[in-house]
């Protein structure tokens, strides 16, 4: 009854003790499958919450021009168009946007 040493590795006995490094790479491996499986469970059940989704959106900035650059103005020279508005106006209006703005950190 001749086994090869691969058969023989699965078996623990008295000739085949798992050593440290071997327990090591177990106790990991099952770490590892525990991480795989359950991770995406609680990533849901965490990112779900009212609380974390509203401090992504607070933290979330779209992309944001400069004023005087309005994408209408630079789509409108890019298809060959003559723009409606000029960058002048567009810089003004923002202006004024940002002088009408509450300052939130004077409170």
């Amino acid at each position: 009854m001749f086994r090869t040493a691969r058969l023989l590795g699965l078996f623990d006995n008295q000739f085949s003790k798992p050593g440290p490094l071997r327990q090591a790479k177990k106790r990991n491996g099952l770490i590892w499958i525990w991480t795989l499986f359950s991770l995406p469970t609680l990533i849901v059940l965490v990112g779900n919450h009212p609380d974390v989704q509203e401090w992504f959106i607070m933290q979330y900035r779209p992309v944001e021009y400069p004023p005087q650059s309005d994408p209408s103005i630079i789509y409108d020279i890019f298809h060959g168009k003559r723009p409606e508005r000029s960058s002048m106006e567009s810089y003004q209006k923002e202006t004024a946007k940002w002088k009408a703005k509450p300052l939130a950190d004077s409170e």
